[in-house]
């Protein structure tokens, strides 16, 4: 077959019963194989050489945008295994991926992080880190998880507007939990809380009965259903719907 190029645009190659897009690498690497006869097998190794370009281009592309582990880039690419592979083998020879600097960068930024270290560490692997690395890099840190989760539970109290005890603890342990901390730990953090928020539960009780009696469908079982939910003792309520009768 005879190799030509497409004068007009110069953008393809293109043989009596093929025709590729030509990246500019591959014009540099094949323009002197132009209206000569090629084999089939320079003619395959052509293809593949400008695909490879052009994904190279795409894997430099994503990169500007964010950084990238070997995993999450492989992932992020589509094409053939082995040109992906090849790709990625390239841009660590230039330096462009490199797991272990990247994980230097998300170990600085624990040191504010909320989340448990188990729960970081499952982030990371999702970003395509090794649980191997991981275990090496963060062996030798020194992190004190309750205190950790005690300050992450302390600006989120300041967040939580005035309830009973027991609404409040358990929106205090959603909220652990949802940091991937362990039970035992999440009850000695939030044990220090109660104190702070153990407040006269009447007027709340009141303000809490005052909605409930707007809606005319609840009856006063179902008021006091709600109000026990809610985490207010039963002799509590029936007080102050007497009072308030």
């Amino acid at each position: 077959m005879t190799l030509h190029y497409n004068q007009k645009g110069k953008k393809h190659f293109y043989t009596r019963n093929e025709r590729i897009e030509v990246h500019k690498e591959t014009r540099i690497r094949y323009g002197h194989l132009e209206n000569q006869s090629v084999d089939d097998a320079t003619w395959k190794k052509l293809i593949q050489d400008n695909a490879y370009y052009f994904l190279l281009d795409k894997a430099l592309y994503k990169l500007t945008f964010k950084a990238h582990t070997e995993q999450s880039l492989f992932d992020a690419l589509e094409g053939d295994d082995i040109l992906r592979r090849q790709v990625l083998d390239e841009l660590k020879k230039l330096g462009y991926i490199n797991d272990e600097r990247l994980l230097e960068m998300f170990i600085r930024e624990y040191e504010f992080e909320k989340r448990s270290l188990r729960a970081y560490q499952e982030k990371l692997q999702k970003k395509g880190f090794k649980k191997a690395l991981l275990d090496k890099a963060f062996a030798g840190i020194e992190d004190d998880q309750e205190a950790r989760l005690k300050t992450a539970l302390d600006k989120k109290a300041q967040t939580l507007k005035a309830d009973t005890w027991l609404k409040t603890k358990e929106r205090l342990m959603r909220y652990a939990v949802s940091l991937g901390y362990p039970y035992s730990i999440i009850q000695s953090a939030i044990a220090p809380f109660e104190k702070a928020f153990d407040v006269d539960p009447k007027p709340l009780l009141k303000k809490e009965l005052s909605r409930l009696q707007k809606d005319p469908k609840l009856e006063p079982q179902k008021i006091i259903e709600r109000l026990r939910r809610k985490g207010f003792s039963y002799d509590l309520i029936k007080q102050v719907m007497k009072e308030e009768s």
